[in-house]
């Protein structure tokens, strides 16, 4: 799966990788990444999301 992909480089590891795309999120409404990933706008949110987190570091 992409995101996961997305996620471990961003992240560094797959423990971190898992523990974020499992981990409800403000920015979603209290929704995990994982929860998103199954409609087109959800999908694009989260890979928008990987994008900030592993260019800036910031999650």
């Amino acid at each position: 799966m992409v995101q996961r992909t997305h996620a471990l480089g961003a992240l560094g590891s797959a423990d971190a990788a898992r523990a974020w795309l499992t981990e409800a999120k403000a920015v979603l409404g209290g929704e995990s990444p994982a929860e998103r990933l199954d409609t087109e706008p959800g999908l694009r949110e989260v890979e928008d999301m990987l994008t900030v987190l592993d260019e800036t570091g910031v999650a």
